[in-house]
């Protein structure tokens, strides 16, 4: 789809659920989800419980979350991308969202697929997708969220080299393309960027072409 056809309502719905449900089940998040989830009262959680079907009683899920770990990764799973995200169909109007392809698909996919494919700053903007994040949607696709004050159409080619490093550096297991030859020279340049520090400055570098 073209980014018109895509970027109508119910295809921005679409999207962030689709970002909604991958979020709440990434590894890398396994910190923010707890610590989230612990920080929930009963209050907090009457209006998740309310919508669940069957109906689930507050406490109950308060004193579950509190004390059982599987019981949070459920919860953190099914019930947190619905009942936490703006899922609405519209985007937040200090932001613009767009699609970033590539000139030929068929000639140059060098995005990587891997199993923390956001990026972004902070956790708690992407709950409302308040602020700028990238999120690969093809191996020649990128969807891009930033301040409508950044007029940008296109940007250099070194920003999908960087974001292919950042998704090696900060993946947990598994990292995949099309190219052996590329993945291969993204691991060398990976090096440039070693550490928390390293991979912090890296996505200054890459979140700078949007905001």
């Amino acid at each position: 789809m073209s980014s018109e056809e895509l970027l109508q309502p119910k295809g921005i719905r679409l999207l962030k659920i689709h970002m909604a449900i991958q979020f709440s089940r990434l590894p890398r998040m396994d910190g923010f989800a707890d610590g989230f989830l612990l920080s929930l009262t009963p209050a907090d959680l009457e209006r998740i419980c309310s919508i669940a079907t069957p109906f689930m009683p507050c406490q109950k899920v308060y004193d579950l979350i509190q004390s059982d770990k599987g019981f949070r990764h459920y919860f953190r799973s099914f019930w947190l991308p619905i009942a936490t995200f703006d899922l609405s169909e519209r985007i937040p109007e200090e932001m613009t969202w767009s699609l970033l392809d590539v000139e030929d698909a068929t000639r140059w996919s060098n995005l990587l697929c891997s199993d923390a494919p956001f990026i972004f700053l902070q956790p708690e903007s992407l709950l409302s997708f308040s602020g700028s994040f990238v999120f690969p949607l093809s191996g020649s696709r990128l969807l891009v969220s930033k301040p409508r004050s950044n007029s940008s159409s296109s940007y250099d080619p070194s920003l999908s080299v960087r974001l292919s490093i950042l998704l090696y550096l900060q993946a947990s297991r598994f990292v995949a393309a099309v190219n052996r030859s590329y993945i291969e020279k993204v691991i060398e340049l990976s090096h440039h960027y070693v550490g928390t520090d390293g991979t912090q400055r890296l996505e200054a570098e890459v979140l700078g072409f949007l905001n």
